[in-house]
C-alpha cells in the first residue's frame, strides 16, 4: 500500500491507485472523515463515529451527512444485523486512510486514540449496569459487535504510563462479558500485565474493585469446570 515497490504485484498498484483516485473526489470535510475512521477496528456505528470523530473542523450534526456521502461513494460500507446498522471500512481503504491521517497531523491521531478510548469506556460502564436488567440480551450482542474496539481501546489505555487506571476500570465494567464470552483469562492478563509494570499508577478504590472483579471470574470458572466435570 505505502512503498509502491516495482516488486508488488500489478494489481495491488493498480488498487492503490485507484483509492488514491477516489479519496481525490472527495471534498475536504469527507476527507477528514475518512481518516478519522481509520481509528476504528473492524467496524463502528453512527454513534460512535459522532462520538470520536466529531473533531476541530467537524461538528457532530455533520458526521451523519459526512457519513452518508462516504457511504454513497463507497469508502463506507453498511452492514445490517439483528436491527443494528454498523459501518466498517475495506481493510484497503482503512489503511490508507490510517497513512494519510498519521501524515496529516500527529496531535489529530493522539486526539482520536483519546476519544476513542473515551468512548468504548463509556460504552462499556453504561454495558456493565445493563448486563443485569431486562435489556441484557441487546447489551451482550452490543459488547460482542465491538469487541476489536474494547480491545483496541484497552491496548492504548495500557500503552500509556498513565493508562492503569482506565485499564482496571475497563476490567470493572466488563468482568461480567468477560465471564460469559470465556474472554477472561486472556483479557485479564492484559490488566495484570499493566498492573505489574514498574511506573503503574493507579486508586486503591480502583484495585480493590478491580481485584473483586477478578475473583468474580476466578469463581464463576471455577463453578463452570465443577459443573462440567460432574456431567461427565
Amino acid at each position: 500500500m505505502t512503498g509502491g515497490s516495482r516488486s508488488a504485484l500489478p494489481r495491488q498498484q493498480t488498487l492503490r491507485a485507484t483509492v488514491d483516485w477516489s479519496y481525490s473526489l472527495l471534498n475536504s470535510p469527507e476527507q477528514s472523515l475518512l481518516r478519522r475512521l481509520s481509528v476504528f477496528a473492524e467496524g463502528f456505528d453512527l454513534e460512535a463515529a459522532e462520538a470520536v470523530c466529531a473533531l476541530g473542523d467537524i461538528e457532530v450534526f455533520e458526521v451523519t451527512d459526512l457519513l452518508g456521502s462516504l457511504v454513497d461513494k463507497s469508502m463506507v460500507m453498511v452492514e445490517s444485523s439483528d436491527g443494528a446498522v454498523r459501518n466498517r471500512l475495506l481493510e484497503t481503504i482503512r489503511q490508507f486512510a490510517a497513512e494519510h491521517l498519521v501524515e496529516a497531523s500527529e496531535e489529530e491521531v493522539v486526539a482520536l486514540a483519546e476519544a476513542h478510548c473515551a468512548h468504548f469506556l463509556a460504552l462499556a460502564e453504561k454495558a456493565d449496569t445493563e448486563l443485569w436488567g431486562p435489556n441484557q440480551g441487546r447489551w451482550y450482542k452490543r459488547l460482542s459487535s465491538e469487541e476489536a474496539n474494547l480491545r483496541r481501546a484497552i491496548r492504548y489505555a495500557a500503552a500509556k504510563g498513565d493508562g492503569a487506571d482506565v485499564v482496571m476500570r475497563f476490567a470493572i465494567a466488563l468482568r461480567r462479558h468477560w465471564w460469559v464470552r470465556e474472554h477472561a483469562g486472556e483479557s485479564y492478563d492484559t490488566v495484570l500485565e499493566v498492573l505489574r509494570g514498574p511506573d503503574a499508577r493507579y486508586e486503591p478504590v480502583l484495585l480493590a474493585r478491580a481485584t473483586a472483579a477478578f475473583a468474580f471470574c476466578a469463581r464463576q470458572r471455577d463453578l463452570s469446570t465443577a459443573k462440567r466435570l460432574a456431567s461427565e
